[in-house]
């Protein structure tokens, strides 16, 4: 986003970001590694890593919400679509 902005194309265009709850630490690593243009930070897949036993996949949709809240206050996005 940082680095849409810095070129401009903020101004031009409008941001749709993808959001998805993650389900384990080994989906987020294959998102991070894998699929073109996703993008998992490390403290994320260290905080899936380090989720209880039969909470990953809540603390995976916990992350979600947290990341849509952070993009509302964006001054980047004007909206985000959410996976399920």
């Amino acid at each position: 986003m940082r680095l849409a902005h810095e070129q401009g194309i903020t101004e031009k265009v409008h941001i749709l970001a993808g959001v998805t709850p993650l389900k384990s630490a080994r989906a987020a690593k294959y998102m991070a590694t894998k699929v073109a243009g996703m993008s998992v930070p490390d403290p994320v897949i260290k905080r899936m890593e380090g989720a209880p036993k039969g909470k990953v996949s809540d603390e995976g949709f916990k992350i979600c919400l947290e990341t849509i809240q952070e993009l509302r206050k964006s001054r980047f996005t004007r909206n985000s679509h959410h996976g399920d």
